[in-house]
């Protein structure tokens, strides 16, 4: 292996807690670059702001210390995106030196003018990204190898990088998270209210988006930031939206976001779920699929968390009623 991937210390307390404290002025760069670029994350019609590329451990931390999935999701997808834009404009041994970074190994090959990279390391991730050229059955194999070009690279190691982003966060301790970065505690909590504050109702006609499952609301932010949802998630977002009374033309609008967005494939996809094209109206899948799908987040929701709670759709007619009359009925609630 030509470059071992860079130690982790610089996501960890003692590089957190340094640059919290520290007074020089590069560090305190860092502290602003984090807090403007999630300031502007909040609201996604925002030009996208570029942070320091040193801030990213600081951001993280603040993430972990607002802990709001909807607001993570949004901000580590526009990061993304920013990321995979440098990608574009480095050099071939900078970009190399980033797919070592990210666990992704890449090498150039100057005879063959692209890059080599294990099949298995390539599964693993083109699986995040939609497109026939992102499947491995359509590489072409050297010696063991596939050969890919800077764009499909660029977007493989963009995918490595939300994958570490989300286990760092995932281990970042929440009490030590919130010590650490007291200092900094009222700029935090000012964008965790306006995180909360978030709406995601702005195209969505009629339909009450306040009564949404903490699920459909992170599958909309993800769309709408971009994000090329998995099958069983983008199944469960337009079955959902199709029975609260959303129009295809609008289920559709949704998913302009995403960056290899193909208006064809699109409607006949939302056509099929739908029953237009299909002649069957597919209902979203129980809960218990999503979980077992990972694709639940229910977090802290006392809804989400009631025992007699099995299916999405379940969610929204309760908070519906509940909404309307202010005595929620518990009165065939199962679906």
């Amino acid at each position: 292996m030509r470059r071992a991937i860079p130690n982790e210390k610089r996501f960890s307390e003692e590089y957190i807690k340094h640059i919290i404290s520290s007074f020089s002025e590069e560090d305190a760069k860092i502290r602003e670059s984090s807090i403007e670029f999630l300031r502007l994350s909040i609201n996604q019609d925002e030009v996208k702001f570029d942070p320091l590329d040193h801030s990213l451990p600081l951001i993280l931390w603040e993430l972990a210390y607002i802990d709001i999935n909807s607001f993570t999701s949004r901000a580590l997808n526009t990061y993304r995106d920013i990321f995979e834009s440098r990608l574009s404009m480095e050099t071939i041994e900078t970009v190399e030196d980033y797919s070592f970074q990210y666990g992704v190994n890449a090498t150039y090959n100057p005879d063959l003018s692209c890059y080599l990279m294990e099949p298995e390391i390539f599964a693993t991730y083109s699986r995040r990204v939609s497109g026939a050229k992102f499947r491995l059955v359509n590489q072409t194999f050297l010696d063991g190898k596939i050969l890919i070009d800077g764009d499909v690279l660029h977007k493989i190691i963009r995918e490595a990088f939300l994958v570490r982003a989300r286990s760092i966060l995932e281990n970042i301790n929440a009490e030590r998270c919130h010590i650490i970065l007291s200092p900094i505690s009222e700029e935090l909590l000012d964008l965790q209210e306006k995180a909360r504050e978030m709406k995601y109702s702005g195209d969505l006609g009629s339909v009450d988006a306040s009564c949404f499952p903490p699920c459909i609301l992170h599958f909309l932010s993800d769309a709408r930031s971009g994000v090329n949802l998995p099958h069983m998630a983008r199944f469960t977002m337009v079955s959902f939206l199709h029975h609260v009374g959303m129009k295809n033309e609008e289920i559709m609008n949704i998913f302009k976001s995403a960056p290899d967005f193909n208006e064809r494939i699109t409607s006949y996809q939302v056509n099929h779920v739908t029953g237009e094209k299909s002649g069957t109206e597919y209902s979203p899948p129980r809960c218990s699929v999503l979980k077992s799908n990972h694709l639940c987040y229910m977090d802290n929701d006392y809804i989400c968390n009631s025992e007699w709670l099995k299916h999405p759709m379940q969610y929204y007619s309760y908070k519906k009623r509940k909404k309307n009359s202010g005595k929620p009925s518990f009165n065939n609630l199962d679906k």
